[in-house]
């Protein structure tokens, strides 16, 4: 048998003392191990030491193996080492060097101590043992976590089902209460409309009558009074068509279509300018803001908001009214009154109003109309201002284009 050595020269390239490394019969015989070690590092061995020594090939020729036992031994005297091992165990082995040279040595392994072969053997196979009894009590847990699901899947199923009709009681007993109140809510609607107008049209009726045929018998006071008398009973006729019309919208159901908002704030634009032709106001409307909703709902929405604008921008000069879109949604912006940040909360509250009635007519309504317009589209609505600085209402719909 030949054993060939191996080393390297300055440059790190290997040196072949007779021209080639360990012969493949040797480097894959189970029988002896042979190695080549230049420096300390092992640079050629046979499966068997590796198998003995715990590593890999891929190790081996990366220059990763390490024996420096074998850097001072000499030929022809066996001798007793240990090989440490990367997973923490030492392999006792006694090794003779065949032949030294200067660029390193090659040696053989000529026996394993049977007591730490026979320890490894046993620590081998407890591992195996450990592994493989891990190995079932994963199986054990596992089947019994999946024995624990299904008992809960059955437990919440049943949950579910009893869940379920529970749930759909409560929605028929809504249903009921929502038929209900609809009933109540369209007789309201009828007594608002002929029961409570009536008496208001007769006040409103002989006051007038008053003041055109004894208003000779009245003195200013008087006159005042009956003045004062017709401007209350108009205004509670305003408000009785508020709420109607915000009870409308409550019980209104939606017929999705494709709106122009732009085209409907136009045109509210121009009913409101021929109202008060000598205004100065600037309309910014941005083109094509084309949403997916309900058409009377959203002109309702236009009509309170543009309507806000033009009366809370009547005190300026020069008034400037836009509609248009932005990274949140659309927007109505004026530069009008403005109001105080700290009451935002009441915004959108029934007969809430921010101004009295002297500075700006109004029943506190409309508002509260648009809020429920744009909940209805699955949308938020929130303003920003300042005082004399005019005021912003951002609102979205929840099935834009």
């Amino acid at each position: 048998m030949q054993i060939i050595t191996t080393g390297s020269d300055a440059a790190g390239h290997g040196i072949r003392e007779s021209g080639r490394i360990l012969p493949e019969y040797l480097v894959h015989s189970r029988i002896i191990g042979a190695v080549t070690a230049v420096n300390g590092t092992v640079v050629a061995a046979n499966d068997f030491f590796l198998e003995i020594a715990g590593r890999s090939r891929e190790e081996l020729d990366g220059g990763l193996v390490q024996w420096p036992a074998l850097s001072d031994a000499q030929p022809g005297a066996p001798f007793q080492t240990d090989l440490f091992r990367p997973d923490g165990l030492v392999a006792t082995v006694v090794v003779e060097v065949i032949r030294r040279h200067v660029s390193g040595c090659t040696a053989m392994v000529v026996d394993v101590t049977a007591a730490r072969a026979a320890e490894q053997t046993l620590t081998r196979a407890r591992e195996v043992l450990e592994e493989r009894s891990r190995e079932l009590f994963g199986v054990a847990e596992k089947l019994t976590e999946q024995e624990e699901a299904l008992a809960a899947v059955s437990r919440d199923q049943l949950t579910t089902a009893a869940a379920l009709e529970a749930e759909r009681q409560r929605v028929e007993e809504l249903a009921l209460g929502l038929a209900n109140a609809n009933r109540e809510l369209d007789a309201f609607s009828y007594s608002v409309s002929h029961d409570l107008r009536a008496p208001l049209r007769s006040i409103d009726g002989f006051s007038r009558v008053l003041l055109s045929g004894y208003a000779a018998m009245l003195d200013d006071r008087g006159r005042d009074y009956l003045q004062r008398i017709r401007a209350a009973t108009q205004r509670m006729s305003h408000l009785l068509d508020d709420l109607l019309r915000l009870a409308r919208t409550s019980r209104a159901v939606l017929s999705p279509a494709t709106v122009n908002l732009s085209a409907g704030a136009e045109a509210v634009a121009a009913e409101l300018q021929q109202s008060e032709p000598a205004r100065r106001v600037t309309w910014k409307i941005e083109p094509g803001l084309v949403v997916r909703g309900d058409r009377t709902l959203l002109r309702v929405l236009l009509d309170n908001l543009l309507g806000n604008a033009w009366k809370f921008t009547s005190r300026r000069e020069h008034s400037v009214i836009e509609l248009g879109r932005d990274d949140d949604g659309l927007f109505i912006r004026d530069n009008g009154a403005g109001f105080d940040m700290k009451y935002a909360d009441q915004l959108f509250g029934l007969f809430q109003r921010l101004h009295t009635a002297d500075e700006f007519e109004g029943t506190g309504i409309g508002l509260a109309t648009v809020q429920r317009i744009v909940h209805k589209h699955g949308g938020r609505i929130w303003a920003e201002a300042a005082v004399g600085e005019g005021a912003t209402f951002h609102f979205t719909l929840g099935n834009p284009l």
